[in-house]
């Protein structure tokens, strides 16, 4: 009796791991895609025309399963850059010298 159910467990934990489950798993991975999409997005800071203005204009690209993710992360990406160059910008001293 115990070698019986020992043979069908044995034969119950097979057939879960069997062929059936790896052709599922290569099914789900061929229907995934990578896509790359990307985004330009623009940050300033001052007002236009005076000598404190800043403006930076940043474009990311980024690859994802779907369009949709892709572009979602590439504009936050893009959006996040362009802030964080402004406000680096607005932080700095720049003396420009006229030259000959």
């Amino acid at each position: 009796m115990k070698k019986l159910f020992l043979t069908l467990s044995l034969f119950a934990i097979n057939a879960s791991f069997g062929e059936n489950s790896f052709s599922k798993t290569t099914e789900e991975v061929k229907e995934t895609k990578n896509v790359t999409a990307c985004c330009t997005r623009t940050s300033s800071s001052g007002e236009v025309g005076t000598p404190s203005y800043v403006s930076v204009t940043v474009t990311k690209c980024v690859g994802a399963a779907t369009r949709n993710d892709a572009l979602v992360a590439a504009c936050h990406n893009a959006s996040a850059a362009a802030s964080a160059a402004v406000k680096s910008l607005e932080s700095s001293t720049v003396t420009i010298y006229p030259t000959r």
